[in-house]
């Protein structure tokens, strides 16, 4: 005989699994997109608190090579950045006012541009960023732990009994 109940509309477990997955897709998604945990929350209909914690079960969901492979991609980014910054270094740019070239008198009185050192000093110092954010990244600058015993002598003195009741 043929089974003639309605099906339930009870999730199953594989429903709540993608249930879970879509729910953690959008929070990941929103919150790359700039979106605060509050704003998250509110949209989707659970708390801050729930919101952060749904991000961070996805952030730890991801599998090693995933992650490894961001890596990599970020690590080939910054190379990128720092190559062009150093490019930037090493070209001379000439200062500019209003849309016209700053110039000045040498010593032949001829005009001459000035050069603008900004845009060196701006590249310098994205490349200081981009080489502090790879180290932070690979754990190169991962605090270090030192630990050191010491023997802490006593010693008492001015003429007092060490075996008195001081009280």
């Amino acid at each position: 005989m043929a089974n003639t109940d309605p099906p339930t509309l009870e999730p199953g477990p594989l429903d709540r699994n993608a249930e879970t997955a879509v729910r953690r897709a959008a929070v990941v998604d929103r919150y790359r997109l700039g979106w605060t945990f509050k704003q998250i929350g509110e949209e989707l209909g659970f708390s801050t608190q729930r919101a952060h914690e749904i991000y961070w079960e996805a952030m730890h969901a991801v599998e090693a090579k995933s992650v490894e492979a961001r890596r990599a991609q970020m690590a080939d980014q910054l190379d990128e950045v720092v190559r062009v910054a150093s490019q930037v270094m090493a070209t001379d740019h000439i200062a500019h006012s209003n849309g016209r070239v700053v110039t000045m008198t040498d010593q032949a009185g001829k005009e001459v541009p000035v050069l603008d050192d900004g845009p060196k000093l701006d590249a310098g110092r994205t490349i200081i960023a981009a080489q502090a954010r790879l180290a932070k990244m690979i754990g190169a600058d991962a605090a270090t732990q030192v630990s050191q015993d010491v023997t802490v002598n006593y010693t008492v003195g001015g003429g007092i009994d060490p075996t008195a009741d001081l009280t």
